[in-house]
């Protein structure tokens, strides 16, 4: 029996940004294993939209294993791209996919922090196979802001003093916003929502009770969030600083940091 695409399965019934929307069409140049969890997690999205009218916990799970796909995409495209620790994260770990959302809040609020950082996601469509870029601001040779293209876009470093950035601050903040002792208990925690959703609990039979469309519109920006960082790492075959520096920080928040890559947290 013949699959439909699932690019082309209820493509056109979820509502897409036109940012994601190019998203989407880069996509399909991609390569290998990630490619692939990269238009699954488009397919769930799509998914999750159309039963949101006829089962709202099926719903709420494409939308939440939409995300869980993009992260996989995330994973598969450091492994293949040979960044140092990718051994270490395991694409069939709810938990390992679950804590790409609150790291990269993390990474967003640490970036926001930076007075002369703008960052900005372009578009290249002028060749055969198009490319995602990144540009920021810094100062210029007479002191005035200039754009920044990095090249590759994410060869770049954030340090703290001396030593690479871990995130650290903005991952105990969010602990405290959200009542939680550690980044890994919160994530945990997370990790475990498919579970309340399928399966009864004492209090009786799983009922989503909440704003649905809202709940699926959010997972579709953190997917999508997820597929242009997948763009940024799976088409350059160059060793990007800022990637290998996330790396290191989102191993140690799982506390899967190898030894050998201990130093660079420090």
């Amino acid at each position: 029996m013949s699959r439909a695409d699932p690019d082309e399965k209820l493509m056109g019934e979820m509502p897409l940004l036109r940012q994601q929307e190019t998203v989407v069409r880069f996509i399909h140049h991609a390569k290998g294993h990630g490619k692939h969890c990269a238009r699954s997690a488009v397919s769930h999205l799509h998914q999750a939209w159309a039963l949101r009218t006829v089962d709202q916990e099926m719903a709420v799970l494409r939308a939440f294993t939409s995300e869980e796909e993009a992260a996989s995409a995330v994973f598969h495209a450091i492994k293949r791209r040979k960044y140092r620790g990718a051994d270490q994260l395991d694409q069939r770990s709810h938990i390992h996919k679950v804590a790409v959302r609150p790291f990269f809040q993390a990474v967003s609020e640490a970036l926001s922090k930076v007075n002369v950082l703008e960052p900005m996601i372009e578009f290249d469509e002028s060749e055969a196979i198009p490319r995602i870029l990144t540009r920021f601001t810094a100062p210029g040779p007479d002191g005035s802001l200039a754009w920044v293209s990095p090249e590759p876009p994410l060869h770049f470093g954030l340090s703290d003093g001396k030593l690479p950035y871990d995130f650290t601050r903005e991952l105990e903040r969010g602990c405290r916003i959200r009542g939680v002792k550690s980044s890994l208990d919160y994530v945990r925690k997370r990790a475990n929502r498919r579970n309340q959703l399928l399966y009864a609990s004492v209090h009786g039979v799983p009922k989503f009770a909440g704003d649905l469309e809202r709940l699926v519109l959010e997972e579709r920006d953190t997917t999508f969030n997820s597929l242009m960082v997948f763009l940024l790492i799976d088409q350059y075959p160059e060793k990007q600083g800022f990637v290998q520096q996330c790396l290191v920080a989102f191993l140690k928040m799982l506390k899967r940091l190898p030894h050998g890559l201990e130093s660079e947290s420090e």
